[in-house]
């Protein structure tokens, strides 16, 4: 039994989930040219999105539901036709009665029908009743119907825009792996050159043997470095592919980080936009919308149902009218009016909660804004110290140690150490610069804009022309 299931459990080891090469590091990257990221990439790649994802696609699909069950309502109800019969007994009774006359009392006899007469009143019955579209009933169902399917709009557009967000996350993520990666390769190739300089010390009676083999361990290090971050890249494309609704093993160029952002100047404008066009806020703004069309239309409902009739009679002998009448009917809703508050008063309270949840949003958009806008600041911060002082410090440091190592004067462990406080500098940039975008990226978001485009003209006191768009709509933006 033991040597069964170690037979089970290594075949499963050994038998690959995925295909062989996508285990493989880098095996999601293209052999394409590198791709620079820009605002417009982030844009057209996201945008696939809304057509490919099957979130997406389902909310889009409960968005046009809402449409036609708004569109399916009728303002006047079908007639109802009603058709029957009418039976009955006739019966006959003999009355005697008396006259008086100057000859003397008299005594007649006679027979008197009474009972159901088919002949004279009709047998066959047939009418048509229809209810009116009285008291506003009928348009405030519908103006509830259609608040409803607004709101499912605006939750498939809050969706959409998370995706976005998402997406946008994935792609600077893959960026900083990329260019990690490419800092692992360069440090690769500096330390193969470091260790032919080694082995000419070697030969020359000036270095020994240790150094070599600490350069080579040093090497096998940063390779094996570079290997993780590869897988890590590959994961990452494939949550993106996820994403955006494509098979987790397409393939994707490698990506370079753009350049670094400008620092943020009109934080109160941002805020403004923010708390406008938040597709949160935009969806509690919506529900509150619904949720107040709804306590209309349970108001309007206690109203009663009024319905006009017509109804005529036949005789089935020879098919002649007999006679015909008018009818006016009306339920009577006052027996059941503390059933009615009760219904009024549940929607009353789910509209009191959904206006309280524009303001829970409201808070929660100023504090994220905050949040973004200081984290923006704080990257291009730690990405400029990087660039400006870190980086040619670290160059600086290397350059010194190496020539001191060269020569004699200094020993090839602080050569690698200056080494590595340089490509740490190096990866601070990157990080700095990935983390920026990302979050300028969640901020135009926010702010309700598509792109980082349309952030840069907010930046420069412009309102962007496009802010939502959902499959068939276009929602633009009031300047």
């Amino acid at each position: 039994m033991k040597v069964f299931l170690a037979g089970v459990i290594a075949g499963i080891c050994c038998s690959p989930a995925f295909p062989q090469e996508w285990i493989e590091p880098g095996s999601l990257r293209s052999n394409g040219p590198p791709v620079q990221v820009t605002a417009l990439f982030v844009a057209e790649l996201t945008a696939a999105a809304r057509s490919n994802s099957p979130a997406l696609r389902a909310a889009d699909a409960r968005f046009r539901s809402g449409e036609a069950d708004a569109a399916a309502l009728r303002t006047w109800d079908d007639p109802v036709l009603s058709l029957g019969g009418a039976v009955g007994r006739k019966r006959t009774e003999d009355l005697v009665f008396e006259t008086m006359s100057s000859a003397g009392p008299a005594y007649h006899s006679a027979r008197l029908e009474m009972g159901f007469n088919a002949s004279e009143e009709g047998d066959l019955i047939y009418g048509l009743e229809q209810k009116l579209p009285l008291f506003g009933k009928a348009k405030r169902a519908r103006a509830w119907k259609l608040a409803e399917a607004e709101a499912l709009g605006t939750r498939s557009d809050a969706a959409f825009q998370e995706i976005r967000k998402q997406a946008a996350v994935l792609i600077f993520a893959i960026a900083l792996s990329d260019r990690i990666s490419s800092i692992d390769g360069e440090e690769q190739s500096w330390l193969e050159r470091q260790i032919e300089v080694a082995q000419e010390r070697l030969r020359a009676g000036s270095g020994g043997l240790a150094e070599i083999n600490k350069l080579r361990s040093e090497k096998d290090q940063w390779e094996q470095r570079r290997r993780v971050e590869m897988q890590r890249g590959d994961q990452l494309r494939s949550e993106l592919n996820r994403r955006l609704g494509r098979s987790v093993g397409a393939p994707f160029p490698e990506l370079r980080l753009p350049e670094l952002w400008p620092a943020l100047r009109d934080h109160r404008r941002l805020l403004n936009l923010a708390l406008r066009d938040d597709p949160r806020i935009l969806m509690s703004r919506s529900e509150s919308v619904a949720a107040l069309a709804r306590v209309e239309a349970t108001r309007r409902s206690r109203r009663p149902d009024v319905a006009l009739g017509i109804e005529g009679r036949q005789f089935s002998g020879d098919g002649t009218f007999r006679e015909g009448m008018f009818t006016a009917s009306m339920n009577i809703p006052w027996f059941n009016r503390a059933r009615y508050e009760k219904d009024f008063a549940r929607d009353a309270a789910l509209a009191e909660a959904a206006e309280l949840q524009i303001r829970q949003s409201e808070l929660e958009v100023e504090a994220e804004i905050t949040k973004l806008t200081r984290g923006i600041d704080a990257a291009r911060r730690e990405a400029q110290l990087s660039r400006e002082i870190l980086l040619p410090r670290g160059q600086q440091s290397v350059d010194s140690a190496r020539s001191a190592w060269i020569s004699g004067a200094g020993n090839l462990a602080m050569v690698l150490e200056s080494r590595r406080m340089l490509f740490e500098a190096l990866r601070m940039e990157a990080r700095g610069v990935s983390e920026q975008w990302t979050l300028l990226s969640e901020l135009a978001l926010c702010c309700g804009v598509g792109d980082l485009e349309a952030l840069a003209m907010i930046e420069e006191g412009k309102t962007p022309p496009l802010v939502l768009e959902r499959e068939g709509t276009k929602k633009e933006t009031k300047p």
